[in-house]
């Protein structure tokens, strides 16, 4: 049974929580997508020597929900074992598995592990721009708090897109139907 767009669950890996984290803008996910942004346990094991009490108190306000690495399921496990020898990151090869298997969306910032494999098998994914993107579309962010997000993730560090406005990575390169997701 395929499930309808937007009931599709989003899986996101460690760097776009970095990113919204440090932007104060995690709030953003509850806004955007209420009750289906989940954290697998091997990406909260990543996140738990950054900020082990932040991550619990993000998950208590519903922002995040945890869900175990479905380790009965012979052929994600396999998958993750597989990407894992190809040098992909942990928390990459187990989002990238899992929604390989269940449909889902993945929230990275790895292109170059996840774009030609959610490409290959058809996944959606949304990076930290697309979210910052779809937050100034839908009306939670003006342009101005969102290009200050910007430049607030890469004045400590995250790697983003060369775009220092919203408005210009929306015009040349985000994908609208996104906006869906």
């Amino acid at each position: 049974m395929k499930t309808e767009e937007h009931e599709k669950l989003i899986l996101i890996d460690a760097d776009v929580i970095f990113h919204l984290f440090r932007a104060e803008r995690l709030s953003l996910l509850k806004e955007l997508y209420p009750g289906r942004v989940l954290i697998l346990d091997v990406v909260m094991e990543e996140l738990k020597s950054f900020a082990s009490s932040q991550l619990e108190f993000i998950i208590k306000l519903g922002i995040l929900r945890e869900m175990t690495f479905p380790t009965s399921s012979s052929e994600i496990l396999t998958e993750y074992n597989r990407l894992k020898r190809e040098d992909k990151g942990k928390g990459e090869s187990a989002c990238m598995a899992v929604c390989r298997f269940q449909k889902n969306i993945i929230a990275s910032n790895n292109l170059s592990d996840i774009e030609p494999y959610c490409k290959e098998f058809e996944i959606e994914y949304l990076t930290t721009m697309d979210i910052l993107a779809v937050g100034f579309l839908k009306g939670k962010l003006t342009a101005a708090e969102a290009d200050y997000s910007i430049h607030i993730i890469k004045s400590q560090r995250g790697r983003l897109p060369n775009y220092n406005k919203v408005e210009d990575f929306i015009k040349d390169k985000f994908d609208m139907k996104k906006t869906n997701y």
